[in-house]
């Protein structure tokens, strides 16, 4: 019987002691609006597109990453073909210029090509973001995996990550739909030995 998404709970940004007594406890997910409002790279997103992905371009590395570009025929969902034995989709390398630059490009396009990069380690590609971009609310020393994710329209398949994140959006929107913990059985649509992340 289908069931209709309740929304996640919204606060206002926190501080860290805020954080660790009220909401990691709580262990439920949680939107903090505003949380990262006063990060340069955001401020430049609110200033304009272009002040955005030259704040961007500034703080970025020549290092290449991995990209996902999908025909615009997949309407920006990426998966599987018809027979689920291949994926609707090209994995290439591309810096974090040239994807800002492709996004850029056909941002007005009513079809544009879908562009996926994620999980790009900020050390390696925007070298020095952490100090001018410090959250506040995690221990600093604390080992902590940070990563940058940078696209257009597109939707990314159920799939199942470490439960504890913090996704900060600097630019744009993000969706989450999000399940419980014991229906990793469900997420996925296709082999579970040839996933979209490989």
């Amino acid at each position: 019987m289908p069931t209709t998404p309740r929304p996640i709970a919204e606060r206002a940004r926190v501080d860290r002691a805020a954080f660790e007594a009220e909401i990691v406890p709580a262990a439920q997910p949680v939107v903090l609006r505003g949380q990262v409002r006063d990060w340069p790279l955001v401020t430049a997103a609110i200033e304009s597109d272009a002040a955005f992905c030259a704040a961007l371009r500034a703080r970025a590395s020549t290092v290449a990453g991995e990209a996902w570009f999908g025909p615009p025929a997949i309407e920006g969902r990426f998966g599987y073909d018809d027979t689920l034995t291949a994926h609707n989709f090209d994995r290439r390398l591309a810096t974090v210029e040239q994807v800002l630059d492709l996004i850029m490009r056909q941002r007005d396009d009513p079809a544009p090509w879908a562009i996926y990069a994620g999980a790009m380690p900020v050390a390696r590609h925007m070298p020095g973001f952490a100090a001018t971009h410090a959250m506040p609310l995690i221990d600093a020393d604390r080992h902590m995996l940070v990563s940058l994710w940078l696209g257009n329209r597109t939707k990314t398949a159920a799939h199942w990550d470490l439960p504890q994140n913090l996704a900060c959006v600097l630019a744009g929107r993000r969706r989450f739909t999000l399940f419980p913990t014991d229906q990793v059985a469900n997420l996925y649509v296709g082999p579970i030995d040839f996933t979209l992340a490989g």
